[in-house]
Formats: structure tokens, C-alpha cells, sequence
């Protein structure tokens, strides 16, 4: 279970949406939907391994308290934004289906 002194992060959720731009070429936007606490934690070693057998591009696990409006997001709709990085999350796990915690594993980008 996560502490209350573990989300120490305040991180944006963003969600994405197609819209079109002048040329009327659909672009993707994001909106932000909340401002949440979270955790933050690089993948490192072990955990980094046995992560990237499953997506190779993970890199960061961010950890939220659960709220069921989230539990069923769909990943590539939604990112995390956190000081200048972007935080693309590729799926979420609500751990041991305990309704107490996400744990959504990301990739990283410098910028939307």
C-alpha cells in the first residue's frame, strides 16, 4: 500500500483528442484532466529487466492512489506531465485488483 509520504510529486494528467488544424490535417491535443500527487520512480536493474520484457520502451513507473474514473483509461490516450517531461503511459496495473493503487509504467519524452 502507498503512503501519503510517498506521493511526492504533483503531477498533470493530460488526456489526448484529435482535432484539426488549419490545413484541416487532424492533429492530436491534449487537455489537461487533473492535477493529482504521485510517485515517481526510474526502473532500475532488476525491475528495468523484467519491465522491458514486456514493453521495451519502459522506463519509469508513476504510482497514483486508485480513482475508478482512471482505472479503465485507455494508456495511449493519457500522459503524465512532470516539471519539462512527458511521462507516455503504455499500460496501468491497479495492483493486486485491490481498488488502493495504479501503477501506470511509462516511457519518457523531453517534449508533446
Amino acid at each position: 500500500m502507498i503512503s501519503s509520504n510517498d506521493l511526492r510529486h504533483y503531477v498533470r494528467l493530460q488526456k489526448a483528442s484529435d482535432g484539426r488544424d488549419g490545413a484541416g490535417s487532424v492533429t492530436k491535443t491534449w487537455t489537461d484532466v487533473a492535477t493529482i500527487h504521485a510517485r515517481i520512480r526510474t526502473l532500475q536493474g532488476k525491475a528495468l529487466h523484467n519491465a522491458r520484457q514486456i514493453h521495451t520502451d519502459i522506463s519509469q513507473e508513476v504510482t497514483i492512489r486508485y480513482d475508478s474514473a482512471l482505472s479503465d483509461l485507455c494508456p495511449e490516450d493519457y500522459r503524465f506531465i512532470f516539471k519539462a517531461k512527458y511521462y507516455d503511459i503504455l499500460y496501468v496495473i491497479n495492483t493486486d485488483e485491490m481498488d488502493v493503487e495504479l501503477v501506470c509504467m511509462c516511457k519518457v519524452t523531453r517534449n508533446g
